[in-house]
């Protein structure tokens, strides 16, 4: 963790070397956890930035399945959660739905939070906070939006299970990482693997009974 939040500040205090507002250059204060503008009119204070990402455990209607898919730039046969920025004014519930919808035309309900995971340098160059979840579709049916994903399924707990397996033996062989045809997943070390691991184990555990989800505006 410790190594992460340096990589996260270092990156951070890369991109915040100029002021914002007016331009000036800006210096490191309080130990280096904030900058400052050196323009006196101005005297704006930077904070490091963390972006806020859903990714999502999406259950087929029969909740014997679940959804994932692949971007283009994904080393060959690694298919993972769903994912996107949590807008501005956004809930994490709404942020959920509207990824899904877009990436692959499919309509959520429910959704529960279920754990998070800090991402030192994100898809953005920024720190990132993973936003575990888990949503239940509406419907089955898939329309994979092309200009973002490669594809998008339904892939059933014995697929599953041996993408989990497939997983663990390319991260063991690090050479075999992106050479590696047989589906898989991300790494043990990612919020993906563990959401789909945890499904596949029947260890998913939303929130405590009678809790209700919230609601969308959607």
């Amino acid at each position: 963790r410790d190594a992460g939040r340096v990589l996260a500040i270092l990156s951070w205090m890369s991109k915040a070397l100029y002021c914002g507002r007016c331009g000036s250059p800006t210096f490191s204060t309080e130990g280096g956890g904030k900058r400052q503008c050196t323009s006196q009119p101005c005297s704006l204070r930077l904070y490091p930035r963390t972006d806020p990402v859903a990714i999502m455990v999406v259950l087929h209607p029969t909740d014997d399945a679940i959804l994932l898919g692949r971007a283009p730039r994904f080393p060959q046969g690694m298919y993972t959660c769903l994912s996107g920025f949590v807008e501005p004014c956004e809930t994490l519930e709404d942020g959920v739905r509207r990824e899904v919808a877009e990436e692959a035309g499919v309509v959520v309900g429910e959704v529960y939070p279920i754990a998070s995971q800090p991402w030192p340098v994100g898809r953005g160059g920024t720190c990132e906070l993973m936003l575990g979840c888990l949503g239940k579709a509406v419907a089955p049916d898939v329309r994979v939006n092309k200009g973002e994903m490669e594809d998008v399924r339904w892939f059933s707990r014995d697929e599953v299970g041996g993408m989990l397996e497939a997983a663990s033996k390319a991260v063991a062989d690090g050479s075999a990482w992106t050479t590696a045809t047989a589906l898989r997943l991300p790494g043990s070390y990612a919020i993906a693997h563990t959401l789909v691991e945890r499904w596949f184990h029947g260890t998913l555990t939303p929130v405590p009974p009678g809790s209700k989800p919230a609601p969308s505006k959607y």
